[in-house]
């Protein structure tokens, strides 16, 4: 068995290296120019802050190194710093192939509510520098100038030792010596930290002039005894003396009996506290200043032995979100939400500790006492379910004495709670191929879209999205597990709990996937409704929300289950927070596109690691049925989305790694769903809506990006396509008769005459009596969405427009009937999940009207049609 994989993975790195020629690099480099525009939008100035973005290259640019590229404000060359994310047709260390997404680093000034443009072009220095970090043994030491710091494998502290000083002598360290310095954690009377551990991963992950990121990953420990895991990573900055620190923990132990997990709470973690703790050598007095809400903060000068601290409460059970400050021992508590933010000093220095989602991810409490430390809890009463984690995002800033809090707040609610992001246009991110074909943002606005699908696209998503945000904060739905799912009534009703295990998340429908390509499309708004910027901002918090809360994270070295299964097959798939789910191992719901792009916009490693744990775990799980099924496997293959959602996954880990793994995994599944589909007259007994709505576009992607020369995989999607379009109309009665997608899936289709879905066709049980069990897809206009997906990916096969002209009516009415309803909730998923769907098929039909470009009702069309 193990032979014939090998011989199989080497098959596939021999045919998928042989791409045609006209998907080669170029024989020259053609003159790089991007326009990168910096938006300031907290109202602070922000002096030389450090900026990270990704930018996509297009394959034309034939950009095959970073050298001699440069970041210019006007003639003058900024400093910057590169790296290479992924590359067209190749992996990123492939430097014969083209650079496709680029992390740029720079630093620029803005001042506040203004935007500084910038130009990513060739004819620069190519970020050239000496490197901030250097390792020696288990100890890395990073010199940013006016700030030295280490980080000790061997006794893990978080910050080892600390030396502030602005000429860089670095004298004294600051930092208290021997403190109960790092990362904890306290379940009943017992206390685990960092220090006690030993970490499994310590390294510099990257290194340039500009900014350097050390990884560490490990486990809690008491003694031997470990608790949660942690993966924490520290970025350091040129010439700054403040610092990002990333922390994420997680329970990464899985029961034996993991197909009742939600019902079995044995490795469940309860704890009182999971908190980071600094502490400053100080003597003299020590002055304080505490930040409450948004532009309000209490000062003073802390008695011997004594604290103040702030906590953002549970607001489970309460009307407001709230928070409780205590004074040294004077309490007060007010319906505000508590920024999280506090400076502690003396003569000599001082350090200012921000957390960036304080009361959004409530319970929190952030304590500076006279001792010289600072401490934040992270999260407090509360307990991780098995394969569950979450993860912060703090900076900590050292400084001198007697700074004053006008020169302090601008780095908090600047850099630490709202950093800077350098994006290009929405025309270069659509035309750089990176993405999937994307309409521009109508210039029209409803209700005056007239024939414009793309006008009624953008106010479903606009509304979809302004009342998923409506209902977060009117259920205030936020907190550690629930802040960044974007929830709606449907998976999480009013009056719901954070702890209801309700949540579909954020992933449902590919939400991640959709709020990056909206970004895309919104990248020139700023300011006011569907601004840019704040579409990157849900981005960030989906993204972190998914890859830390519902995908699965479990430890390397846990034992193997009563069934002989290695339990890290699981791992990065989710969603490990809703109870059905967690019930049964499977990948419904579950998708990894979303995570690789929100990795090529940011940078963000974390997101590359969840991503590929995902489809790692694909290349040998067969159970990504609900209750198990050899889902990818000959013979027993299933059509339908979680077959679709599985291999779009592996298409993407492919593309980025080209790893010869997930190409043989990928061939055999698509043989098998080949097979299956030609073996069929019809799909009368599969959930057809499924497999044209997910599986099709899947199917399509691997064709796509294996070289589009697989006739039996693209015979297979127009097979099913064709089929789906089959339809049998009475038109006496408007009832669909016959087979077909039509008659056959949905049941019985019924013809309302008053009513709501007055002259709409809605689908009824075999009864005929009432709605089916998904009745959110009631008064669809002859189809669902998710009908677009199939007949697209056919339409990209074929080259035909049958499938477009069948469908572009259909799409519209839809899009008018979403548009105008009026009983929200009727009419497809209110909120999130709905506005999802809506995006996704626009692309797809997108893709399809650029066949006939002289249509009047078409947007303005794309130049690029490879989906990547």
């Amino acid at each position: 068995m193990r032979s014939r994989a090998r011989a199989t993975a080497l098959l596939c790195a021999v045919l998928f290296s042989s791409f045609p020629r006209a998907l080669m690099a170029q024989d020259s480099e053609a003159p790089l120019s991007v326009t990168l525009r910096v938006p300031e939008t907290a109202g602070v100035t922000r002096a030389n802050e450090p900026v990270t973005s990704g930018v996509p290259i297009p394959r034309s640019a034939n950009l095959l190194s970073t050298s001699g590229l440069g970041v210019f404000d006007g003639g003058v060359e900024l400093p910057s710093q590169f790296r290479v994310l992924a590359r067209w047709d190749g992996s990123p260390s492939d430097g014969s192939r083209p650079i496709k997404w680029l992390l740029v680093d720079t630093q620029v000034g803005v001042s506040p509510y203004s935007v500084k443009s910038l130009q990513l072009r060739t004819g620069g220095s190519g970020g050239s520098g000496s490197p901030l970090a250097v390792q020696a043994g288990g100890i890395v030491t990073v010199v940013t100038g006016p700030l030295k710091f280490t980080v000790d494998q061997g006794r893990f502290q978080l910050l080892s030792g600390v030396w502030y000083d602005p000429l860089g002598r670095f004298a004294s360290p600051i930092l208290s010596p021997g403190g109960a310095l790092g990362g904890f954690v306290q379940s009943g009377s017992s206390i685990y930290s960092t220090a006690s551990d030993t970490p499994s991963e310590f390294a510099i992950e990257e290194n340039g002039p500009l900014r350097a990121v050390i990884k560490i990953k490990g486990r809690h420990r008491s003694g031997s005894t470990p608790s949660l895991g942690y993966v924490a990573r520290i970025y350091a900055y040129k010439d700054k003396s403040y610092v990002r620190i990333v922390y994420s923990y997680y329970n990464g132990n899985l029961a034996s009996d993991f197909q009742n997990s939600s019902s079995n709470p044995a490795d469940d973690i309860d704890y009182s506290s999971v908190w980071m703790n600094l502490g400053l050598t100080m003597v003299g007095p020590k002055r304080f200043i505490m930040g409450k809400e948004a532009g309000a903060s209490v000062s003073g000068t802390l008695s011997t032995g004594g604290s103040v601290w702030i906590n953002a409460n549970n607001a489970d059970d309460a009307s407001s979100l709230v928070y409780t400050l205590n004074n040294q021992g004077t309490t007060s508590t007010v319906s505000r939400r508590a920024e999280g933010w506090a400076d502690l000093s003396d003569v000599a220095g001082g350090l200012t500790v921000a957390d960036r989602w304080f009361w959004q991810r409530y319970e929190k409490r952030l304590t500076v006492s006279d001792g010289g430390s600072i401490r934040l809890d992270l999260s407090e009463n509360d307990k991780l379910r098995e394969a569950q984690g979450l993860s912060d995002d703090v900076t900590v800033y050292f400084h001198g004495p007697n700074v004053p809090e006008a020169s302090i707040t601008p780095i908090v609610f600047g850099f630490a709670k709202n950093p800077l992001y350098a994006k290009a246009s929405s025309n270069w991110y659509r035309q750089s191929g990176a993405f999937a074909p994307l309409p521009p943002v109508s210039p029209l606005r409803y209700p005056n879209c007239g024939n414009d699908v793309t006008c009624l696209m953008d106010y479903d998503l606009d509304a979809n999205f302004s009342q998923t945000l409506q209902f977060r904060e009117a259920n205030l739905l936020y907190g550690g597990l629930n802040f960044g799912g974007f929830l709606d009534r449907n998976t999480m009703p009013l009056g719901s709990s954070r702890d209801a295990d309700l949540e579909h998340g954020v992933n449902y429908y590919d939400g991640v996937y959709v709020i990056a390509h909206n970004f895309v499309r919104r990248a020139d708004v700023e300011g006011g409704s569907g601004d840019g910027l704040a579409w990157l901002g849900l981005l960030t918090e989906a993204a972190r929300h998914y890859m830390e809360t519902e995908a699965y994270h479990v430890y390397p070295d846990n034992p193997y289950d009563d069934g002989g299964v290695d339990r890290t097959n699981y791992n990065g798939l989710s969603p490990a927070y809703e109870g059905y789910y967690r019930d049964n191992v499977h990948v419904e719901h579950c998708w990894g596109s979303g995570l690789f792009y929100y990795y090529y916009l940011t940078g963000d490693e974390r997101a590359r690691e969840r991503a590929l744990e995902g489809a790692t775990s694909l290349l040998t799980n067969d159970y990504v049925l609900s209750g198990g099924g050899s889902a990818l496997s000959a013979g027993g293959v299933w059509l339908g989305r979680l077959c679709g959602q599985s291999l779009d996954w592996l298409a993407h880990a492919y593309e980025l790694t080209r790893d010869p793994a997930y190409a043989a995994r990928l061939t055999t599944a698509m043989n098998a769903f080949a097979d299956n589909i030609a073996g069929r007259s019809n799909f009368r007994d599969v959930g057809m809506r499924q497999v044209v709505g997910v599986l099709l576009p899947a199917m399509f992607r691997a064709w796509d990006i294996t070289g589009r020369t697989r006739a039996t995989w693209a015979n297979a999607i127009t097979t099913v396509a064709n089929w789906t379009m089959k339809e049998d109309r009475n038109p006496s009665t408007g009832q669909i008769e016959g087979n077909g997608y039509y008659g056959d899936f949905l049941g019985y289709a019924g013809y309302q005459a008053s009513g709501e879905c007055t002259g709409r066709v809605w689908f009824l049980n075999v009864a005929g009596t009432s709605q089916t069990f998904e009745n959110h897809w009631a008064c669809y206009p002859q189809t669902n969405l998710e009908l677009m997906g199939g007949l697209w990916a056919a339409a990209q096969v074929s080259g035909s427009t049958t499938y477009r002209d069948f469908l572009l009516p259909l799409y519209k009415n839809r899009l008018q009937d979403l548009a105008d309803e009026s009983v929200p909730g009727r009419s497809g998923f209110v909120g999130f999940g709905r506005a999802t769907q809506s995006l996704r098929n626009a692309i797809h039909l997108n893709t399809m009207m650029r066949m006939a470009p002289t249509d009047s009702i078409l947007p303005s069309p794309v130049t690029n049609l490879r989906v990547r």
